[in-house]
């Protein structure tokens, strides 16, 4: 749905939809079941209210969009169930972050999808093959399940990833998923052969390692941190630890 400014832009060889103005906003809403197709988008265009934004007015069909989202004075409106699928081919690609909420979000095509701000995320994340998200050193809150292709489909950087759903959370990566900080704060999580580089915070919840291994740390140097609230670990955990001298001492 596009209310207060729409237009067609003049000599284009596709039609497109200009969101918001100096005076008043727009609305793009994403049904449920809708997916929203973002190929391109420039990192600077990324709050413009007047972005030219996409090719289909009906989200409640597959919309493929030529650029980024425009945020300022504008209304994103992403219900549950929908998908947002950013697919550029090359270089670059800004994932709108902090000023929108996504029910599920996928990451497709060569380019590096990165944020410079905290991602919300209600639903699921898919990353696919060839693809690259780089979180950087930014918070990921997530509600739903984390399917990477492959150790390499994520750089972790600084980040914390945060498991706030309300049913079980799946973290499925075959080649096992690698995060710099991870807070569970669900009653109920599953996951698979995971490390945590420099933080783990069970808040809230039960892991269950599924017959895999969930290790904290990655090396007598940076043996990592696991601060524990409430919960257990079904299956097997591994941690680091310092070298230290044995003195002989009883």
């Amino acid at each position: 749905t596009c209310s207060a400014f729409c237009t067609a832009n003049a000599g284009s060889s596709s039609v497109s939809v200009q969101m918001g103005s100096n005076t008043g906003g727009s609305t793009l809403r994403v049904k449920s079941r809708g997916t929203l197709e973002i190929t391109g988008g420039k990192p600077e265009n990324s709050n413009i209210y007047n972005l030219s934004f996409c090719k289909k007015l009906d989200m409640g069909l597959p919309g493929s969009f030529s650029s980024g989202i425009g945020v300022q004075n504008n209304v994103i409106d992403l219900q549950a169930g929908s998908t947002v699928i950013y697919s550029g081919a090359s270089g670059n690609q800004k994932v709108q972050d902090s000023k929108i909420v996504y029910a599920n979000l996928v990451f497709q095509g060569n380019a590096k999808k990165w944020i410079n701000d905290t991602l919300r995320i209600l639903e699921n994340i898919h990353i696919k093959q060839s693809s690259v998200f780089d979180a950087e050193n930014h918070l990921i809150y997530l509600g739903g399940n984390w399917n990477n292709y492959d150790e390499k489909g994520f750089a972790e950087g600084n980040s914390t990833v945060i498991l706030n759903g309300s049913s079980i959370q799946e973290i499925s990566n075959t080649a096992g998923e690698k995060f710099y900080k991870l807070i569970l704060q669900n009653s109920a999580s599953t996951l698979f052969d995971v490390q945590i580089r420099q933080q783990f915070d069970m808040l809230n919840g039960n892991l269950n390692a599924n017959g895999r291994t969930i290790t904290v740390g990655e090396s007598a140097v940076n043996t990592g941190i696991l601060n524990y609230q409430i919960g257990r670990i079904i299956g097997k955990m591994k941690r680091w630890f310092a070298p230290s001298i044995n003195s002989g001492a009883a």
